[in-house]
C-alpha cells in the first residue's frame, strides 16, 4: 500500500502540479472574497477529483494492466485511491477551518460544524459517486459522468452558499450536526466496498 500511496504522490508532483495551484489560490482569494465558503469547498472539490485524475494517468500508461502482474490485488488497487483521497480531505480540513477563521464567511458557514459537514460532503461523496463508476467503467467510458457529477457538485456549493435555510440548518443540534458528518463517511466506505467489487469483475 505504501507503495501505491508514493507512485501517485510521484505521479501527482509530475502531472499534476496545477492542480495544486488551483487550490492555493482559490484559498487566497477565499480571505479577501466576500463570498468565502464558495472558494473554500471548491477547493475540497478540486483535491477529491484528483483521483479521478490518477486513474487516468494509470489508464494512459497502462498501470491497471501492468499491476496485473504484481502481487497485487485489485481490492488492493481501489483502497489505495479511497485512502489517499481520504487523507487528503482530512489534511484539508485544518487549512478550512483556518480560512473560516480568517475569511468572511456567511450564511451559517462561520459555524465550524456546518462547515466541517459540508466540507466532507464535498470530500468524500462526489468520489464516493464517481469512483465505482470509473473502476467499472474506465476513465474514458465514465468521463461523462465524471463531469455531470462535478458540475452537479459544483452547482450545489452555490446554491448552498446562497441559501437563507442554512442558518437554520447551522443551528441544529450537536446530535443531528454529528449525523451529517457521519452520512458522507457512511456512504464513502459502502462506495470503496462497492467499487472493489465491480471493479473485480471488470476485464482489462
Amino acid at each position: 500500500m505504501k507503495g501505491l500511496l508514493l507512485k501517485d504522490l510521484y505521479v501527482m508532483k509530475k502531472y499534476m502540479r496545477s492542480f495544486l495551484l488551483i487550490v492555493m489560490g482559490f484559498s487566497a482569494i477565499s480571505v479577501f472574497s466576500e463570498n468565502a465558503q464558495f472558494f473554500v469547498i471548491y477547493g475540497m472539490l478540486m483535491i477529491a477529483v484528483t483521483g479521478v485524475s490518477l486513474i487516468s494517468y494509470d489508464e494512459r500508461f497502462h498501470w491497471d494492466v501492468y499491476s496485473s502482474t504484481m502481487p497485487l490485488s485489485r481490492a488492493q488497487a481501489v483502497t489505495e485511491k479511497y485512502l489517499l483521497n481520504f487523507i487528503f480531505v482530512l489534511l484539508w480540513l485544518p487549512v478550512t477551518l483556518l480560512i473560516q477563521r480568517l475569511g468572511r464567511f456567511t450564511g451559517g458557514f462561520e459555524e465550524p460544524m456546518f462547515l466541517i459537514s459540508v466540507a466532507l460532503s464535498m470530500g468524500l461523496i462526489s468520489p464516493a459517486i464517481l469512483y465505482p463508476i470509473i473502476f467499472a467503467l474506465g476513465s474514458e467510458k465514465g468521463r461523462l459522468v465524471y463531469y455531470f457529477v462535478i458540475i452537479a457538485m459544483m452547482m450545489f456549493v452555490g446554491g448552498v452558499s446562497g441559501l437563507d435555510s442554512v442558518d437554520v440548518l447551522s443551528e441544529l443540534s450537536p446530535a443531528v450536526n454529528a449525523v451529517f458528518i457521519l452520512l458522507p463517511l457512511v456512504l464513502y466506505l459502502l462506495s470503496w466496498r462497492l467499487a472493489i467489487l465491480l471493479y473485480s469483475r471488470r476485464s482489462l
